[in-house]
């Protein structure tokens, strides 16, 4: 697409939006070109539409021009590109200040809302009616769109663990302008998703065909008991005799687990202690060091947190289950915590200084139970992708960062974070096999192996790895992207491959060997034959006009 914008085309945005509403080259690449990949991108003009008929406009004036755009709901897409278009010179579409909630169903919990709706506004919106149904939170913070997070099929803690799950119905803007509407969108509020005919809600998640300007999703009540254990696998057992005894666990319990956790030691640790600049040795933090983490937590290499639902009729026996199945795999008491004595406990172990490492552990613990019950307590991210920074900071220097600590990884110039988001098999073997790999291929480039895993599907795990990284640092930050396009490679071999891509990694993803993929190319050239809407992600469709650009 071209790298400039034609004169009349401006003017004919300005006339549809308002000056305000369009944002030229310098202030646009301010806001939207950066992000925590350390990838900087070329946008040279940004537009926010406040509703579908403006949306519509956009697309028209862009199909006269073929001028590419690039939808984004809030931008808050950390790890995987922020709001960088995939393609250098594409318009980025905000669609931010669509954030109404257009309709709610308060007996079946479903909701119609626009892509601007943040997990925040949406609870907010839901305890102010006092209506008892979860938001669907994710680690990023309240200020992330719920569309949004839906459509790239995220993963979270509470209610649809995957998110595209809970879409109910679509109203999509095709790029001739005209509206796509889910088959039973006229019957009601979105009762049933598959209405009648083909399927075709699912051809807009991860994908680059119109833009999605509402969506009814279900969401799910809340139960009378949310509860939450933990353990750390005991001494002896393996990771593979876990993920199996997991899986059973699953199959016998279905809906009243709301998510099984593990995590590696490393990765928990960047939630318990400061990151040990002191301690590294060719830049990375040996081993060594996570056992002593370990050891003094009375830990071993995997810790677990198990999230369970139901009434004061089901809880006994949901108990009684889990512990008959989890008793062989921990060395720990099994013990199941409610909000209350979280709260109450937490406030004693804060008055006692030596027994802050427990508090520590303890506010893991909270912070689970309150993904379980959809809280949103912050619209700020998790402190995860600051941990390295964070740790060569004195005191002073600590207190003053998290005095500024930003909305908005991006904004923090040092701040690199890359996401690896891959699914593994429900099985023993294909998780251990995954993660001597991922091991392997972490050490090998010079990154610490955070390793975590989380129920996804009755026969899937998640697979969250985070790669930390300056990225004021040029060569580690090619070590980063590096070390990604390794772990892609063999994640295809190895049982780990990518289920989520960031914008640098489409060529990973996209195979036109494979009929899937070949498919998918006559879909767009179909129904997008100019290439209008997000060049190159999840696509490597380009229309007849841009071989001569």
């Amino acid at each position: 697409m071209r790298s400039q914008i034609a004169e009349g085309a401006v003017l004919e945005f300005q006339k549809l939006l308002g000056v305000q509403s369009v944002i030229f080259k310098k202030t646009a690449e301010e806001l939207y070109g950066t992000s925590t990949l350390g990838l900087h991108a070329a946008i040279p003009i940004a537009l926010k539409p406040h509703d579908r008929g403006e949306v519509i406009g956009i697309i028209r004036i862009a199909s006269k021009y073929k001028i590419s755009l690039y939808p984004i709901s809030t931008g808050n897409n950390w790890g995987y590109g922020s709001a960088n278009p995939v393609s250098p010179g594409s318009v980025v579409v905000d669609l931010s200040q669509l954030n109404r909630i257009i309709a709610f169903d308060k007996q079946l919990g479903l909701v119609t809302l626009e892509p601007g709706v943040t997990q925040s506004q949406l609870r907010q919106f839901l305890d102010k009616e006092g209506h008892r149904f979860l938001v669907e939170v994710t680690g990023g913070g309240g200020g992330c769109s719920i569309i949004g997070n839906a459509l790239e099929r995220g993963h979270g803690a509470s209610g649809y663990v995957d998110r595209f799950d809970s879409i109910r119905s679509l109203e999509v803007v095709l790029a001739d302008g005209t509206l796509y509407r889910s088959s039973f969108a006229d019957q009601g509020s979105g009762y049933f998703k598959w209405g009648t005919g083909p399927y075709l809600d699912g051809l807009f998640a991860q994908s680059n065909l119109g833009i999605v300007v509402s969506a009814t999703i279900a969401l799910t009540r809340k139960s009378e008991r949310i509860e939450v254990c933990a353990l750390a696998l005991k001494r002896g057992k393996s990771l593979r005799d876990l993920i199996d005894v997991s899986s059973t666990l699953l199959s016998e319990l279905g809906d009243s687990v709301v998510s099984i956790r593990i995590q590696h030691i490393a990765l928990l640790s960047t939630r318990i202690v400061k990151y040990p600049k002191e301690a590294l040795v060719d830049g990375m933090i040996p081993e060594s060091f996570f056992k002593i983490i370990a050891k003094d937590r009375h830990l071993t290499d995997w810790f677990v947190l198990i999230a369970i639902r139901g009434n004061r009729y089901t809880m006994p026996g949901v108990r009684t289950t889990l512990r008959k199945r989890m008793w062989g795999m921990t060395g720990w008491p099994i013990i199941f915590w409610n909000r209350s004595w979280v709260t109450r406990t937490q406030r004693l172990l804060d008055r006692i200084s030596f027994l802050h490492t427990y508090a520590r552990m303890l506010r893991v613990l909270g912070s689970s139970l309150a993904g379980a019950e959809g809280a949103t307590s912050s619209d700020r991210p998790g402190r995860l992708p600051y941990w390295k920074l964070l740790g060569g900071m004195s005191a002073s220097e600590y207190r003053a960062f998290m005095g500024r600590y930003s909305l908005d990884p991006d904004d923090e110039a040092r701040c690199g974070l890359i996401f690896y988001s891959g699914v593994v098999a429900l099985k023993g073997a294909s998780v251990e096999q995954a993660v001597e790999s991922i091991e392997a291929i972490c050490r090998a480039q010079g990154f610490d192996p955070l390793i975590g895993f989380s129920t996804f599907t009755e026969h899937s795990l998640y697979l969250a790895l985070p790669l930390l990284f300056d990225r004021q640092n040029d060569a580690e930050t090619k070590r980063a992207h590096a070390c990604y396009r390794a772990l892609a490679v063999a994640g295809n071999t190895h049982g780990y491959p990518l289920y989520r891509a960031g914008i640098h990694a489409m060529d990973m993803v996209v195979d036109m060997d494979h009929p899937f993929w070949q498919t998918a190319e006559k879909i767009k050239k179909a129904l997008d034959p100019d290439n209008i809407m997000s060049p190159g992600r999840y696509s490597k469709y380009k229309a007849p006009h841009e071989d001569q650009l």
